[in-house]
């Protein structure tokens, strides 16, 4: 199966080059998101299928999220700190910001696309 997404979809996303993070980092981080989502839903979309373009979406946000966390050194959760130690500048801010926000549009892609698969038997068409 294709790739929901690419290297360029993802660097043009959130404005990096490799000179930021190696192209093999963010197909690996692409590979991760597909498998995410794919998973999740569990379907995989062809460029064909009405919800492929959601999916493409959901997959580059969720790989910009992973390469953002990359560019700022550490993991998203977990991070034990003291307030008084923590010094956050602008810049950083705007990429947690960010990585917030992908990571809230991959969410709300994956409730759309998990939708109508709660049933066993499928809906009737016939008019009752």
């Amino acid at each position: 199966m294709a790739s929901l997404t690419n290297y360029n979809r993802v660097s043009n996303r959130i404005g990096f080059d490799s000179k930021d993070i190696s192209s093999s980092a963010v197909e690996e981080y692409i590979e991760d998101a597909q498998a995410i989502i794919e998973g999740d839903t569990e379907c995989t979309f062809a460029e064909g299928d009405i919800r492929y373009k959601l999916a493409r979406a959901a997959c580059t946000d969720l790989a910009a999220a992973y390469a953002l966390v990359r560019m700022l050194g550490g993991s998203y959760s977990g991070l034990e700190y003291n307030e008084d130690e923590l010094e956050i500048g602008a810049q950083q801010t705007t990429k947690i910001e960010l990585i917030n926000k992908y990571l809230a549009r991959v969410n709300q892609a994956l409730k759309i696309l998990n939708r109508g698969k709660t049933g066993v038997l499928p809906r009737s068409t016939t008019p009752s």
